[in-house]
């Protein structure tokens, strides 16, 4: 029933995500028509739950579609989280980016 409910108020999310600032840091893997880029980026996210985040960084990075590699990093912890995502949609403001990841 939730589902449904969300996919009348245009909600494609199956829960709802939970506001939270963590630093992150990504590399791309491509997608069809570009190839990997190995240089790491920053960012932080701004919402997520168990099925993915919203995120923003300065510049623009992503296309929907690609694949990237996110390493979350949470407080009192030497290791960030690796994650494998999809970036299912972007949108570019002056000079920084949000963009909505689905975890893989």
């Amino acid at each position: 029933m939730t589902s449904l409910k969300n996919d009348y108020l245009g909600e494609k999310r199956a829960g709802p995500r939970y506001p939270h600032c963590l630093p992150i840091r990504f590399t791309t893997l491509g997608d069809f028509q570009s190839l990997p880029n190995n240089e790491e980026k920053h960012a932080e996210t701004i919402d997520l739950n168990n099925e993915g985040m919203k995120i923003k960084t300065k510049g623009k990075h992503f296309k929907e579609g690609t694949m990237i590699n996110v390493r979350i990093s949470f407080p009192g912890f030497k290791i960030a989280l690796p994650v494998l995502a999809e970036v299912k949609w972007t949108k570019e403001k002056k000079d920084e980016c949000l963009a909505g990841l689905r975890f893989l």
